[in-house]
């Protein structure tokens, strides 16, 4: 991203902009029917007993234009980008998104007005902030947005470098390990992607040696959930309901909290994805973090979802709520509402609120288990 610097009378005007900048909540908004109207079901519901089946695809049944759109704000934003974090539970997530243009950053409420216009070279997700960091380390200039909502501008020294995390499930003794600052045992409340592993003895600790076998699944302490065959996995660390992407021949497949397979591998990356630095992922060894492209994960029981660059959304119950082609790229769901671009304009859609069930994970859908 470019450096840009910043003078006293720049910092003073920028900042005098971003507080104009802060939009309110009222913006009309056009309603054009149910997201549901004449969809037809093409899945049956998905079946969470973890027992044995093929996953079922998802099959296009009707014309993208064919299908109502419920916009909450119809296109109208002409910008590169709309950077949208999923499966998160921060409140942040529900008001702003990051918004990209010419290079640079700023938030945009979900009622299409900016809360911080485009002005800031580099954003984070954590903390929830957008900042210019002068060439002459003088300090970043920063609009961090707080977890009670309120937007804060400071001159900031910088952050520290936070590290993804890395599981490893060893198949020498049947433990998970977890590889950040060297290599510990690890414990987990809920299940995390993990790369299958051997150890060269039985003391992992006192060698601090795992040799990693670039294959991925799904485990927790008490045994292997999603077998490790997998070139990539992606998941986000103790929520309650978490589902999973496992990746196969460059594609994705979705899996149910209890490892069920629910659709074929079919589903393919975001480019301009970003993960919080609070998400824990495992990726492939040698891989550079911002080369290494996800899908979007379920929020509030939708997926966005992109196939050989045609968008649309599922839901968690298998059923096609858009069908592929129906925008030209899509974001998670937060609030009941997402961002989606047609014909070259960002708009809001509307989402019907979805009861997510919590799918137990029983011993049976282990595929061994472990005493220790």
């Amino acid at each position: 991203m470019r450096r840009r610097q910043l003078t006293i009378g720049v910092i003073s005007a920028l900042f005098l902009s971003l507080l104009s900048g802060c939009g309110s909540d009222d913006q009309s908004a056009s309603n054009a029917g149910s997201a549901f109207d004449n969809l037809k079901e093409v899945v049956s519901e998905a079946n969470t007993s973890g027992s044995e089946g093929e996953p079922s695809s998802w099959v296009k049944e009707k014309e993208p234009d064919e299908v109502t759109i419920d916009w909450a704000v119809e296109p109208f934003l002409e910008v590169d980008d709309i950077e949208v974090e999923d499966a998160c539970k921060d409140p942040r997530s529900k008001e702003v998104a990051f918004v990209k243009k010419n290079d640079l950053y700023g938030m945009v409420r979900y009622n299409g007005l900016y809360a911080v216009e485009p002005y800031f070279a580099n954003m984070t997700p954590d903390p929830y902030s957008l900042y210019n960091e002068p060439e002459d380390g003088s300090g970043r200039f920063c609009a961090h947005f707080t977890e009670d909502l309120k937007f804060e501008f400071y001159i900031n020294d910088g952050w520290g470098s936070p590290a993804g995390n890395v599981y490893y499930y060893n198949m020498t003794d049947h433990r998970l390990y977890l590889s950040a600052y060297g290599i510990e045992s690890a414990e987990v409340s809920a299940p995390v992607v993990v790369e299958k592993a051997e150890s060269p003895g039985p003391d992992v600790l006192e060698q601090q040696q795992l040799d990693g076998k670039g294959l991925f699944g799904v485990a927790d302490n008490k045994g292997i959930l999603i077998e490790c065959i997998y070139e990539d996995g992606y998941c986000v660390e103790g929520e309650d309901v978490t589902y999973y992407a496992m990746k196969k021949n460059g594609k994705w497949a979705y899996f149910a909290p209890n490892g069920k397979q629910l659709t074929d591998f079919i589903y393919d990356s975001f480019d301009e994805h970003f993960q919080s630095w609070r998400q824990v992922l495992t990726f492939v060894s040698g891989v550079e973090y911002e080369d290494h492209t996800m899908p979007y994960l379920p929020t509030e029981g939708y997926i966005a979802v992109q196939v050989d660059g045609k968008c649309g959304y599922i839901d968690t119950d298998l059923n096609e709520v858009y069908p592929l082609g129906t925008f030209e790229d899509v974001r998670p769901v937060h609030g009941g509402k997402a961002w989606a671009r047609k014909d070259g304009k960002w708009g809001i859609l509307n989402f019907p609120t979805k009861e997510v069930k919590k799918v137990e994970i029983r011993d049976e859908d282990y595929f061994q288990l472990n005493s220790h």
